[in-house]
């Protein structure tokens, strides 16, 4: 019985350190408006998920956030508020590949980006769902009222 408990608690102990060992990943939510090509407001939650867990200092993590919201203002410029939600899927992951690129020659080191939710106002939520219910398309979902 002494040799199985001194075999659990170096196990444990192993595991303990394995883990201390193991690079997290660090997180950075962010929330952000824009306006699409008829002065609609829209919006993301987004979250990035660094390279390494070394702290992003506050200057390039406000042009991390410049650069998202940028990128998203301009598609919002070409694209209809209807095509954010309706064409998400294109549009959400031409986005990510976009802040990737920006990113990299902006030299931050985000190793994935991950949309969490479209925000929109309350009356728009209420158009997608009328016009998905009516369409016999799916309901809205990752979406967010930016109205609280």
């Amino acid at each position: 019985m002494k040799k199985s408990k001194k075999i659990l608690i170096l196990g444990l102990l192993f595991i303990m350190s394995m883990d201390s060992c193991t690079v997290q990943r660090q997180v950075i939510d962010h929330s952000f408006t824009f306006l699409d090509k008829w002065g609609m407001t829209a919006g993301y939650e987004i979250q990035y998920i660094l390279k390494s867990r070394a702290l992003i200092d506050n200057e390039r993590k406000e042009k991390l956030f410049f650069e998202t919201k940028k990128i998203a203002s301009a598609y919002g410029r070409e694209i209809t508020l209807s095509d954010f939600y309706f064409k998400r899927d294109s549009i959400e992951n031409r986005l990510i590949n976009d802040i990737k690129e920006q990113m990299r020659k902006n030299q931050v080191e985000v190793k994935d980006v991950k949309i969490v939710n479209l925000l929109l106002s309350k009356q728009i939520m209420e158009v997608l769902i009328q016009k998905a219910t009516i369409s016999q398309t799916s309901q809205p979902i990752r979406v967010r009222s930016i109205d609280k």
